[in-house]
């Protein structure tokens, strides 16, 4: 790794840095093949959006910080216990990055990721850390609230009861021969939803993303 930074790392660098790291830590089931016919590409998400998954709340990312404000992780600590293992993915300045919480129950894991830097060094004394940056669940079927949305949408759904649940604004990007697909959904406020079906058509991977804090009329002031 490159020397760290003297200085704290700015939003872009760490935010980009942090997508990158999340992306090769926490592997999805993307497809090979692009799907025929994805659904509204050019449409935002309809209705509430989404903010909790597994009894998790995911909240904003104020603008200028790369910092997200949600459920504190102690909460998440009382609710589940302490994780089963934790693991920093470090950003290629040294600077900071994103940390992984894993959980694993029987037929589930359950993946909840924050963002951190270090205050004018790399010593972990000196290490800010955000809430909830975005929760990942696998599996193929609920338990509890593990697994389940706020407003319902479980591991073992079809695409049919998501659009029930969400409606009919989402994009599929990606379709495998096999029938495996990977949809996305993304709400006016930033609220990022994303569901990896399998060959038998239902999902077996649900990802909540915090959702930023845009200077929009009507949305700048949200919590």
């Amino acid at each position: 790794m490159n020397p760290c930074c003297k200085r704290e790392p700015t939003l872009s660098i760490i935010r980009s840095c942090c997508l990158v790291l999340a992306a090769l830590a926490l592997p999805v089931t993307l497809a090979a093949h692009p799907a025929a016919g994805s659904q509204n590409e050019d449409k935002l998400a309809s209705g509430k959006p989404e903010i909790v998954l597994s009894g998790i709340e995911v909240g904003f990312r104020p603008m200028g910080s790369h910092l997200p404000k949600g459920m504190p992780l102690a909460k998440i600590f009382k609710l589940y216990g302490k994780p089963a293992s934790q693991e920093d993915a470090v950003v290629p300045d040294g600077a900071g990055g994103t940390r992984f919480y894993r959980w694993q129950w029987p037929g589930l894991k359950m993946s909840v990721a924050t963002y951190f830097y270090y205050r004018g060094g790399t010593e972990p004394k000196n290490t800010a850390e955000s809430r909830v940056a975005y929760v990942d669940m696998w599996g193929d079927a609920p338990k509890g609230m593990l697994g389940t949305t706020g407003r319902g949408l479980a591991l073992g759904c079809t695409l049919k009861q998501q659009k029930a649940i969400y409606g009919d604004r989402y994009q599929a990007p990606y379709v495998e021969k096999d029938g495996t697909s990977h949809v996305e959904m993304k709400w006016e406020d930033g609220t990022f939803l994303m569901i990896d079906y399998g060959p038998n058509g239902r999902s077996n991977h649900i990802r909540l993303t915090a959702r930023e804090r845009w200077k929009k009329q009507g949305l700048g002031n949200r919590e």
